[in-house]
């Protein structure tokens, strides 16, 4: 999966979802760094795994930081399902129509990049994990909405032949493990360090210390 700084960053929105994103006070640029990567994600669940993971693939020294001791955050307790399409046009076409029936603003780049994705979805999974057991289990909730059978409800199936969000966080799980991306758990990440509007870098709480890391492509 080719990925652009721009797209990459947009996509994750496009997936973590604006409304949930965390909100830190800011911190003046240190003198000293204690460490230095190229990109710190913040969060070790679904969201943060695959950005890890896709920083990573492209070349980043990448760290995680997750303030709880274990990871998989919501992805670990969801139902573990996820969609997929083959054809984004009719997926657009029928996002579409579902925004129209409930009077909705839609957002069309984001509404494309949503569905682009979508569709290399199982793709990106197998890449993680080739023999990962992933099985349609329903359609569209909508089926009375015209389009709705281009898009899929999928799972990750389990050695005991069920789904579940712990065997979809386990595949991300052992996708970061494999390339032995640093994960700092229960290190809550305290403050952003911004200079002239750009993050630099995070101040995270670490066995009792504050530490200030710096990212030079992204946090």
């Amino acid at each position: 999966m080719n990925t652009s700084r721009r797209s990459f960053f947009k996509a994750a929105a496009a997936v973590a979802g604006i409304g949930i994103m965390p909100k830190f006070a800011n911190a003046s640029v240190p003198q000293k760094w204690d460490a230095e990567y190229d990109v710190v994600v913040i969060g070790f669940g679904g969201a943060g795994a695959n950005a890890a993971v896709s920083a990573h693939d492209n070349g980043s020294k990448v760290l995680i930081l997750e303030k709880l001791p274990e990871p998989g955050g919501n992805t670990s307790v969801s139902s573990g399902n996820f969609l997929w399409c083959k054809d984004p046009q009719k997926v657009r076409a029928y996002f579409t129509r579902l925004f129209d029936l409930s009077h909705c603003e839609l957002d069309q780049d984001l509404l494309h990049t949503y569905t682009d994705k979508m569709q290399e979805t199982v793709d990106w999974l197998k890449k993680l994990e080739p023999e990962a057991n992933i099985r349609v289990v329903n359609r569209s909730s909508f089926p009375h909405i015209p389009d709705n059978e281009a898009m899929y409800c999928c799972t990750v199936m389990g050695e005991k032949g069920s789904g579940g969000g712990p065997n979809l966080f386990g595949l991300y799980r052992r996708a970061v493990e494999k390339r032995n991306i640093p994960v700092w758990l229960g290190s809550p990440a305290l403050q952003l360090i911004i200079d002239d509007g750009v993050v630099k870098g995070v101040v995270v709480q670490k066995d009792g210390k504050k530490l200030r890391n710096l990212c030079t492509k992204g946090g």
